[in-house]
């Protein structure tokens, strides 16, 4: 796999959120003034296969005095985006009477919202505060959908939500253990990832029992704190295993690996999202950390032996690779 690197210009400090719909990658970040002591929100749509940037002109703040923040994205079977969207409205306080007489009202809500990803137009809001029977605000921790548009998400207190494709809640479900991922499965099912016996499993979430399923049996899938799941163009799953990316089938069961990311030049660290293209070609988004961070999109081209240029080979042992080490050897090989 032979990887072409494309730097990206963003006006952000990190970048929180990434989804793809279709060959486009939305991106959603902040960026904090020091000077003035406020943030600013911004997306952005890129386009691997050209390179265009340009930013996504989706509304951030409805109102005065009202900030907004995106805390999860999901794309449904429409190819609209749908959002989870925190709100909160900080007390005024314009004259030192305000000041003294003590704490004011700070309120919190949450909305999901579905947005155009032609557009940025907002096509449908929920107020969960309503649909869950809930007060205040929370935390979303994951979200997926399903292939029917249900939308699962779980707090950060492993209590997991779903409510259909309208907003109506279908049920919720108290998990007694702690749950390190959720994402929805080629097999057009959600599943989340949590501790188990003898560690980490991937279980589905069982729309019919209203409950989790039992978990997937499969050696080197799901066993890892770390590994990342993505619904692949060919109907497969995509699966980071922090150092090598395979591929995972829930129809079959089958495992196939595809390519590790040091061979690619690439380092495992950096890689915060990643999927396919149309074209064949799998895409990353690179986070590089620092005193200023960096960001990057890495396209990966599967290509014969015979047409890649061949290179130096040296041998180096060591007992671990950590983030100087792999940085070094991806500087030396590019």
């Amino acid at each position: 796999y032979v990887p072409t690197f494309q730097d990206v210009e963003l006006e952000v400090d990190y970048v929180q959120n990434a989804v793809a719909v279709g060959d486009q990658v939305y991106l959603f970040g902040s960026k904090w003034n020091q000077e003035t002591g406020e943030g600013k929100d911004i997306m952005y749509c890129y386009q691997p296969i050209t390179g265009e940037l340009k930013e996504f002109p989706i509304e951030m703040k409805s109102e005065a005095g009202i900030n907004v923040s995106i805390q999860k994205m999901a794309v449904n079977s429409a190819g609209n985006i749908i959002m989870m969207v925190n709100k909160y409205q900080m007390p005024e306080m314009t004259n030192t009477e305000d000041v003294l007489s003590g704490p004011q009202e700070y309120k919190e809500w949450v909305e999901l919202w579905e947005v155009s990803a032609t557009d940025a137009a907002v096509l449908n809001v929920v107020d969960l505060q309503k649909a869950l029977e809930i007060e205040g605000g929370f935390w979303t921790q994951y979200m997926a959908l399903d292939a029917q548009d249900n939308v699962y998400f779980c707090d950060g207190n492993s209590m997991i939500y779903v409510l259909d494709a309208k907003g109506n809640k279908l049920f919720s479900k108290q998990i007694d253990t702690w749950i390190n991922g959720m994402f929805a499965g080629n097999d057009g099912k959600v599943y989340i990832k949590a501790d188990g016996e003898g560690g980490m499993t991937v279980r589905p979430v069982d729309l019919q029992a209203k409950n989790i399923g039992e978990p997937v049996s499969s050696e080197g899938f799901g066993d890892s704190y770390n590994q990342r799941y993505y619904v692949a163009n060919d109907g497969t799953m995509l699966v980071n295993d922090e150092s090598k990316v395979f591929s995972y089938d829930f129809t079959t069961g089958v495992k196939t690996d595809l390519f590790a990311w040091l061979d690619a030049d690439v380092n495992s660290e950096f890689v915060q999202e990643m999927g396919q293209l149309s074209d064949g070609r799998y895409w990353a988004f690179l986070r590089e950390y620092g005193e200023k961070e960096e960001h990057s999109f890495v396209v990966l081209k599967k290509t014969p032996a015979a047409e890649v240029v061949v290179k130096e080979e040296l041998v180096f042992a060591t007992m671990w690779l950590d983030q100087r080490v792999r940085k070094n050897i991806i500087d030396f090989n590019v």
